[in-house]
């Protein structure tokens, strides 16, 4: 019956189809394939090139991930709820709506976890070896991943309004992040890992980036003594500006929509007031920073990191390359082929037409 409903919806919404639909549908698709594309390339350089094998890369690593989940589970749901296929469904949406939850938060400990591995990189160079390993590494990753994942799961499990607005026989209007979350657990996702999250990531991403601008300038002054040396860039400085941004550019892009959640959350309570507090256009503003945030990191990378970019390169380049020479492959198994299907055919026809009378 659910599926017959939701099939239902489908067919209304097609009918109704305008013109500001069609953008909304093209841009997210746009968004989606440039996404799983760049994200996509950066992993498979990270894989292919032992170089790029380093303990940040990793932590990159797992933020590519959770920006390909966000364009194959974030952005489909966001559009069924967008277009209101899931008129009524309330555990459909609630279902929908939890890579919102799960994403966002694997890729923000992700970001603080390659920035504090930066940190102690430059304040404990000596115990860095021990500090940090492999299997540390792997064991940071999979801890991020089972509590975003933990965070995702406990509205399907029964954090959420379904109940409240049964007992009130309401009917969910439309799929909203603010309509199937209780206040106390959106407040506790925030609390608990949002806001710390980012004040650790903007302190951590300070302090390196002034500990290495004051390493910098000691070896340049010690560069200067030597008539024509010229001070190298190093990879150390590459990563740190590399997270840098991206730090900033994942403040910048969630705590807009954080803000004006926390503004607007008290109105989406089980009574719905239809007056909007917050400008519709400051929600169209944010939502836009967060779905361009998953284009934004991999360009990021590539742009910030030459060895990056130097491996996707190669990577396209090798793929140019197995694709010409599948082609000329292809084309030398076909000629013969060709040519023993065509040639008998052409000698019967020059024997039928010898056998004709002049």
């Amino acid at each position: 019956m659910g599926v017959h409903n939701i099939t239902g919806n489908v067919t209304d919404i097609w009918n109704t189809w305008n013109y500001t639909n069609i953008v909304k549908l093209v841009f997210f698709i746009l968004v989606c394939l440039a996404t799983l594309l760049l994200n996509s390339a950066v992993m498979l350089a990270i894989i292919r090139n032992r170089s790029l094998r380093t303990p940040t890369n990793y932590f990159l690593f797992s933020l590519s991930i959770a920006d390909i989940l966000t364009a194959l589970l974030t952005l489909p749901g966001h559009l069924l709820g967008e277009f209101e296929v899931l008129h009524g469904h309330e555990l459909a949406c609630v279902a929908v709506n939890s890579p919102t939850f799960v994403l966002p938060c694997a890729a923000l400990l992700s970001l603080v976890a390659a920035s504090v591995e930066r940190y102690i990189a430059l304040i404990y160079p000596l115990r860095y070896p021990t500090l940090v390993s492999s299997r540390k590494i792997i064991t940071v990753i999979v801890a991020v991943w089972l509590y975003a994942l933990l965070l995702g799961i406990l509205p399907i499990a029964g954090v959420n309004n379904i109940r409240e607005r049964a007992a009130m026989n309401h009917v969910l209007p439309a799929c909203n992040l603010l309509r199937v979350t209780p206040g106390k657990y959106m407040g506790f996702v925030t609390l608990s890992t949002y806001i710390p999250g980012m004040l650790v990531l903007a302190y951590v991403n300070f302090r390196v980036f002034r500990i290495a601008h004051k390493q910098r300038r000691l070896v340049a002054a010690q560069y200067s003594q030597v008539q024509g040396a010229v001070l190298p860039e190093t990879k150390r400085k590459v990563v740190i500006f590399v997270l840098f941004v991206l730090g900033h550019v994942y403040v910048a892009s969630h705590l807009p929509i954080l803000i004006a959640m926390a503004i607007d959350y008290r109105f989406y309570q089980i009574n719905i007031v239809t007056e909007v507090h917050v400008p519709f256009e400051i929600y169209v503003l944010s939502t836009c920073l967060l779905v361009l945030c998953p284009i934004a990191y991999p360009l990021i990378m590539a742009y910030g990191n030459r060895d990056v970019r130097a491996a996707v390169r190669r990577l396209c380049a090798r793929r140019n390359q197995e694709r010409q020479l599948w082609e000329t492959t292809v084309t030398e198994f076909r000629v013969p082929v060709m040519n023993s299907t065509v040639q008998p055919q052409v000698k019967y026809i020059t024997e039928m037409a010898t056998r004709l009378p002049s």
